[in-house]
């Protein structure tokens, strides 16, 4: 458990594990769409029925994402070979 403490040390907020897996989570599905859609504002988050559902779709999101994240870094090899001196 994470907790927020005041400037006196008393505990104003107390965080458990499944916010900490929500917040991995939803950072996981961020920098997904930034690998897949640079430039782009992320669209946003709806709820989830369950943790499955969510992991589900953040499954979903990463497959779609590495397809073009790693398109590009073999582009850049690619380029970097033909480049090289």
């Amino acid at each position: 458990m994470e907790f927020l403490l005041d400037e006196r040390g008393r505990r104003v907020a107390a965080f458990g594990y499944h916010a900490g897996f929500a917040g991995a989570a939803l950072g996981v599905e961020v920098w997904a769409w930034q690998c897949a859609h640079p430039g782009e504002e992320f669209r946003g988050v709806k709820p989830y029925p369950n943790e499955d559902a969510l992991i589900s779709h953040i499954k979903s999101v990463v497959t779609e994402s590495s397809k073009i994240f790693f398109s590009f870094i073999r582009a850049l090899l690619s380029f970097s070979k033909i480049t090289d001196h």
